[in-house]
């Protein structure tokens, strides 16, 4: 709610998410340095119930705050994005294409994080393979735009979340805060692709928009300023 209150307020935020000063403003403000707040609170509450040891706090506050960035660049800009009241204008081949992105990320987040055609889930923590997405999310940014990335970040934050309660997975570590920090770190970082993105592409069409409409005008003036041109002429 702070987070969220000095992003309105003080940062004028646009909810669309559609400029890349808005996507920064997000990721810097509202992810990276409002949630500097709870890992602290949260290490301290820990160490005075004896839960952590002071070795352990560079990790817990790293996890605590790669978590919240994390939640904020997901979840909070999906919120954003889609309480807007901008409406759709798709046809239906839209519609059916979004249909069959939907439908890959499904078949590769069971391959990736289901262990799908693999008899061992774990044997794919020695690969990258959960960076496969990265391409369906820029195919989402750049057809759908900030709805449509963010739509695809939160589905894959459930897979990466799945697997990660149930320790399995690419990111699957032997250490906790290891395989936790990866997660994030995957999920962030897929999260601020997307977004940047989709921002850029709807700037670059709304640029490309507003150059068609006052080429459509110079025209328009230029031939009203031949035809009196001509009518003076002929008096």
């Amino acid at each position: 709610m702070f987070g969220a209150w000095v992003l309105l307020r003080y940062c004028k935020l646009n909810n669309g998410l559609e400029r890349i000063q808005d996507v920064i403003i997000l990721m810097v403000v509202g992810a990276a340095l409002v949630t500097l707040v709870y890992p602290v609170i949260a290490v301290i509450g820990m160490l005075a119930n004896h839960v952590i040891i002071s070795t352990e706090i560079p990790f817990v506050w790293l996890n605590a705050w790669l978590g919240e960035i994390a939640g904020v660049m997901i979840f909070a800009s999906v919120l954003l994005v889609w309480v807007d009241r901008v409406r759709w204008h798709y046809t239906s081949l839209r519609y059916a294409e979004a249909c069959i992105l939907f439908a890959l990320f499904i078949f590769f987040g069971g391959v990736v994080f289901f262990g799908w055609f693999d008899t061992n889930i774990d044997g794919y923590s020695h690969y990258p393979v959960a960076y496969i997405f990265f391409p369906l999310l820029a195919w989402a940014a750049f057809r759908f735009g900030p709805r449509g990335a963010t739509a695809a970040t939160v589905i894959l934050a459930c897979f990466a979340l799945w697997s990660l309660v149930n320790n399995l997975g690419p990111f699957h570590r032997s250490s906790v805060y290891e395989s936790h920090i990866l997660t994030w770190l995957c999920m962030v970082t897929a999260a601020g692709l997307g977004m940047v993105l989709a921002a850029d592409i709807t700037q670059c069409i709304r640029t490309r928009l507003a150059l068609i409409k006052s080429d459509e005008r110079l025209s328009l003036a230029i031939s009203g300023s031949q035809d009196g041109g001509l009518g003076l002429v002929e008096c």
